[in-house]
């Protein structure tokens, strides 16, 4: 199977090669600082005679391949991207630079070294120290899987990074990479050899850094190094990496603008309460927060009436995340003057107050007692009696209220005990004409029985409304139904033969007279009438049936209206009906014979 695979691109690939006239250029390397040379193992064609793409023709190359053998096509890996002079050992970037306002305690970047030789090599190593302060290395690994990109197709002998404290402030990672031997050596020409994953332990103050290095040429040529195919250590320059960690500064630029003349302004800014001696528009470079004043006016005397980012006064804060451009926007105010007159007050009060010619002004009239308003006067002009008035503020106004007098009455609020109203008791002057709600509030267990106007019973409507068309008096009247069993006694200890008598005392609690009935559950029932706050003495007897153990409650009967019915049932109570012949028994131990509850 293999070698038809084999037989089948060879006869598919070599039309393709005769068509492109590819041949194989020689393998080139990083010559000078920052020259570069051709890409290792390019390709070079002659111009071709048909009219084709070189990368589609390429593209169907690799297809092929992948076709015949079942092998996907590679991403290429990432070559160095600064160059340096020839045999150089490297860190990329050269420059690392990290800001406190984006890269916060656990941020990861990474490092690439890289390599440049004029002569074969059969191993390399490096050690990079780095300020353990500041980092602490996360990972690193080879640019390639299984080794580096730059000994890529050479089997190499692979080794684990070793990573340890070398010394107060420093730790280090030594890696490296040997040639097994096996086939030739690598080339002279250029590549990656590892890459180095570092987090950020520590943040300066703001306004501070951090600078230290990422250095592999402390070690060379002891830990740093490149040896030739006989081992013998390759004449190198190692570059360190810098690494920067600080607080940019950012910009905000502070702008002025007349919206009514559609022009900018130039007026002061003051920064932190301190004049800044520029005037609009000026670019700050900034640290940290700061508070940017503008005046209450432009030069013109037009009003400060809000910044773009829309805040309504003239002092705005602004911080690293709110960079930008901020811009003081003024705009002309016309006065609204509201006079005072007899009989009123206004929403707002009476005085001169200052609106944008795009605003709309609200104003409300409030009339005194015995006063009802009537018109607004705008501009010495009536303005008609919507209340409140809105007035279009595209020039100076002035407004009065109008207030006519229409008479007071006085209302007197009363309520019997066990009760209030809201508004509470007391007498009230009101204006003629008004109606107003008085509700009443009855304490637990009552109700409102009645309302009487002027000493008449009008109904018991909660709440009631009153027009005060003259004065007048108003009394809410509660009463309530409430019975109860106040009183229960039993022997507890009954003689077979006799009947069990039970005590017990009703009661009227509440404020009528009250017919109702009282019986023992399961037993004799009487009627009862009483007046109010009396109570009345009852005797009931029951016959015993047998020597056994009995339960009782004596209960009145719920009374219409009644609120309070949680006394209605009195309490519950047991007695034990014996022969004589067990008395001696139960007397022995009487505490087994009552039983209350």
């Amino acid at each position: 199977m293999l070698g038809g695979k084999v037989l089948f691109l060879f006869f598919v690939s070599l039309p393709l090669t005769r068509l492109l006239h590819i041949k194989t250029a020689s393998r080139t390397f990083f010559h000078k600082f920052y020259e570069r040379i051709q890409i290792t193992n390019s390709l070079e064609r002659e111009p071709l005679k048909r009219a084709c793409s070189i990368p589609t023709l390429l593209l169907l190359l690799v297809t092929i391949s992948a076709l015949a053998f079942d092998i996907k096509p590679f991403m290429a890996y990432s070559l160095p991207t600064e160059p340096h002079d020839a045999n150089a050992m490297w860190i990329e970037p050269s420059t690392v630079v990290l800001s406190g306002w984006e890269h916060p305690i656990g941020y990861k970047f990474n490092v690439t070294i890289c390599i440049n030789l004029t002569v074969a090599c059969g191993a390399w190593m490096f050690r990079l120290l780095y300020n353990k302060d500041h980092l602490s290395m996360s990972r690193a690994h080879y640019t390639e899987d299984t080794g580096s990109e730059f000994f890529e197709n050479i089997t190499t002998i692979p080794v684990s990074p070793v990573h340890s404290s070398f010394n107060a402030t420093h730790n280090r990672i030594d890696y490296g990479e040997q040639w097994a031997t096996v086939g030739p050596p690598r080339d002279p020409g250029y590549g990656t050899l590892a890459w180095v994953e570092f987090t950020v332990i520590a943040v300066p103050p703001e306004g501070e850094e951090y600078t230290s290095l990422l250095d592999i040429a402390e070690s060379y040529p002891t830990k740093t190094f490149a040896a030739d195919e006989t081992w013998q250590k390759i004449a190198l320059t190692p570059y360190d990496s810098v690494y920067r960690f600080h607080w940019p500064p950012y910009e905000v630029t502070i702008k002025g603008h007349c919206i009514t003349e559609n022009a900018d302004v130039a007026v002061d800014v003051t920064m932190d309460g301190s004049p800044t001696g520029f005037k609009t528009p000026h670019t700050f470079s900034l640290l940290g927060a700061h508070n940017f004043t503008v005046p209450n006016e432009d030069p013109s005397g037009h009003s400060f009436k809000e910044w773009s980012s829309g805040e309504k006064t003239t002092t705005i804060t602004v911080t690293h995340e709110l960079a930008g451009v901020y811009t003081a926007n003024y705009k002309i105010r016309f006065n609204l003057a509201i006079d005072e007159d007899t009989g009123g007050t206004t929403d707002p009060p009476h005085g001169t107050y200052a609106y944008f010619g795009d605003e709309t002004a609200s104003v409300t009239a409030i009339p005194s007692v015995g006063y009802v308003f009537h018109h607004w006067i705008l501009d010495d002009a009536p303005a008609g009696d919507s209340n409140p008035i809105s007035v279009w503020m595209y020039k100076n106004h002035r407004l009065q209220a109008a207030f006519n007098w229409v008479g007071t009455y006085d209302l007197e609020i009363s309520a019997t005990s066990d009760g209030t109203t809201e508004p509470s008791s007391g007498v009230y002057t009101i204006t003629n004409g008004t109606e107003l709600k008085v509700k009443a509030l009855p304490d637990a267990g009552w109700f409102l029985e009645r309302w009487r106007l002027d000493g008449v019973s009008v109904g018991n409507q909660n709440p009631i409304t009153i027009l005060m068309d003259r004065s007048h008096t108003l009394s809410a009247e509660f009463q309530k139904h409430d019975v109860a069993v106040v009183r229960v006694q039993v022997r507890p200890v009954i003689i077979q033969g006799h009947p069990v008598r039970i005590e017990t005392t009703v009661q009227n609690q509440g404020t009528y007279t009250e017919t109702f009935s009282v019986n023992v559950v399961g037993g004799e029932t009487q009627q009862v009438t009483l007046v109010p706050g009396s109570g009345k003495w009852l005797l009931f007897e029951l016959a015993v049936p047998s020597t056994a153990y009995y339960e009782f409650t004596v209960v009145a009967s719920v009374v219409p209206g009644e609120i309070d019915t949680a006394d209605n049932a009195g309490a519950r109570f047991g007695y034990i009906c014996v022969i004589p012949a067990d008395m001696r028994g139960i007397g022995a131990t009487p505490e087994l014979l009552i039983c209350c509850w």
